[in-house]
């Protein structure tokens, strides 16, 4: 009998510590394997379900996680089609080389005001309109073009989020405290750069009055 043809392919993932399963076993770094000519293997990348059912990221840690954006294929031959999907049948072939689980990262950013507001006073700030209700209203947040008036969570990619803040009559911002604790004056507008987890708190204080 003739040998079976071996092929080797080389699985992973475009970042480093994700999860991912070929035939059912967990591996978490960039592996070859040796798969005989036309057999077949189930590739998966899986996602983590939390309690908001998103299904399209793998949790890193609390404050970071992975999206997944599709598979990256070396094939030497026809094109097999497009890897997109979460679990995919790879046949093994001699010109299908390798398959890398496209990713990009994203972490957690929470904006924290000093309460909650009941109102929603960015649309009277986007309006014009004066609040009805002014006790303890002194400022609104437009953050990467959303206006935000109570503690917000994002997950970001890195990169550079502008913010502009605007204070009500009788309020100064006066800037930002952040995870470790110190307090930045900063001013009206400014960059808030992501490359971690981060937590901020804006801040206001009431306008001295000249006399």
């Amino acid at each position: 009998a003739m040998a079976q043809k071996l092929n080797p392919m080389t699985i992973g993932t475009s970042l480093p510590g994700a999860t991912y399963f070929v035939d059912g076993q967990r591996y978490t770094e960039t592996t070859v394997f040796t798969w005989a000519e036309g057999t077949s293997h189930v590739v998966q990348f899986p996602f983590s379900v939390d309690q908001n059912g998103i299904l399209d990221v793998q949790y890193l840690t609390y404050g970071s996680r992975y999206r997944f954006h599709g598979w990256t294929k070396t094939y030497a031959g026809p094109d097999p089609g497009d890897f997109a999907d979460e679990i995919e049948v790879v046949v093994a072939s001699s010109q299908f080389t390798s398959l890398i689980a496209n990713l990009t990262i994203e972490y957690r950013v929470r904006l924290n005001f000093p309460q909650a507001f009941t109102s929603n006073y960015c649309q009277e700030f986007i309006t014009n309109d004066q609040p009805t209700d002014t006790i303890d209203l002194f400022g609104v947040v437009f953050f990467n073009g959303d206006c935000i008036n109570r503690s917000t969570e994002y997950w970001l990619e890195p990169g550079s989020y502008p913010v502009q803040a605007y204070n009500y009559p009788g309020w100064v911002f006066t800037g930002v405290t952040g995870d470790d604790q110190l307090f930045r004056p900063k001013p009206m507008t400014f960059n808030l750069e992501v490359n971690a987890t981060l937590e901020y708190t804006f801040r206001w204080e009431p306008a001295k009055r000249i006399r």
